[in-house]
This record gives C-alpha cells, sequence and structure tokens, in this order.
C-alpha cells in the first residue's frame, strides 16, 4: 500500500534536541581527554591511553543508542506511517493494517533519592512482526499533536475498514453476489 501524496502531520524534533546530543559528544571527548592527563604520570601511558579508549568508545556507542538511532521523522498518512531514518535515508511505509497495538507510557530517571528528570511521556508502536517505534516527548517537539493524529488516524482507518466490511457482508445477503468496486 502506497499513502496518498499529502501527508496529514510531520514529526518535528524538539528545539534542543540536537544542542543536548552535540554536549553528550563533546563531553565524551572532553572527559577522555581529562581521564587520561590525571591518570597517565599515575598508571603510565599506555593503560591510561587504554582507558582513556575504552572510554571515549564506551561515550561514542551511548552517544550513539541515545541519538543517532533516534533520529527518525514520522509522516502521518491516512492509510498509514512513513518512517524515515534521517542518516540513512531509509524510509518505510507502515500501513495502519500492520500496527499490533499503540501503547502510552512515561519514562522518568530516579535513583535512592528521587527522580533525576522529568516524566517524558513515550509512545510505543507495536508492529505485528514484533518491530517496534518509539516516539518520545524528549525528541519531538510536537509529540502530542503527533500521538493524537497517529491515534484518529489509525482509529478512523479501522473504523472505515470495519464499515466496509459490514456493508460488503450486507450486499452480499441481500444479492447473494460478492460487491465488486468499480474502481
Amino acid at each position: 500500500m502506497k499513502p496518498s501524496d499529502k501527508y496529514i502531520l510531520k514529526s518535528e524534533f524538539r528545539s534542543g534536541f540536537f544542542t543536548q546530543s552535540y554536549i553528550l559528544l563533546a563531553g565524551t571527548f572532553i572527559g577522555s581527554i581529562v581521564i587520561y592527563f590525571l591518570l597517565h604520570k599515575k598508571t603510565g601511558t599506555f593503560l591510561t591511553l587504554l582507558i582513556s579508549l575504552v572510554m571515549f568508545v564506551a561515550g561514542l556507542w551511548t552517544y550513539k543508542k541515545l541519538f543517532l538511532d533516534f533520529l527518525t521523522e514520522f509522516e502521518v498518512f491516512p492509510e498509514g506511517i512513513k518512517v524515515k531514518h534521517i542518516l540513512h535515508k531509509k524510509s518505510v511505509f507502515i500501513p495502519y493494517d500492520e500496527i499490533e497495538n499503540i501503547q502510552f507510557g512515561t519514562f522518568q530517571i530516579e535513583n535512592l533519592n528521587g527522580p533525576l528528570t522529568e516524566t517524558i511521556p513515550e509512545m510505543t508502536i507495536r508492529l505485528k512482526n514484533n518491530d517496534e517505534l518509539y516516539i518520545s516527548s524528549n525528541i519531538y517537539g510536537n509529540f502530542f499533536s503527533l500521538a493524537k493524529v497517529i491515534i484518529q488516524s489509525y482509529n478512523e482507518f479501522h473504523v472505515n475498514k470495519k464499515i466496509d466490511e459490514t456493508a460488503r457482508t450486507i450486499y452480499k445477503n441481500i444479492t447473494g453476489n460478492e460487491y465488486k468496486s468499480k474502481q
């Protein structure tokens, strides 16, 4: 199934999302350099270099998991959702028929003393092939509009599908024939 020509709503990244990601990347680099200069006289150059390198690689992995993997753009259509990964330029259209369910939840980082962050609303779209799409207010500035339009479009699609199936059943019961579209 292909989407119609015009989308209903397109996701927008939260202002500050990219700044936050650059700060983490810079912190990874600067932290590795600081560790090197703090430890190189005590543990020797090779061990310090190894520790700094491991810390830098761990920081890059964290950066990838926290930011690069979430650089996706969503376009909501009446027939489904187009998901485009910004770095890979790869996009896939997901018809509403392929969605198993949509769930809402919240995310908050806590420690023993209590919450460290504000509560962050999130939406998980679980597909029939067991893949999941995560949409978070921490990433998208128009999260609430996006969630509302996705839910409305998803429900409208399924209601229209059910109405169509019911109409076909009634037609078949009355005429004894299958309904054939004139397209």
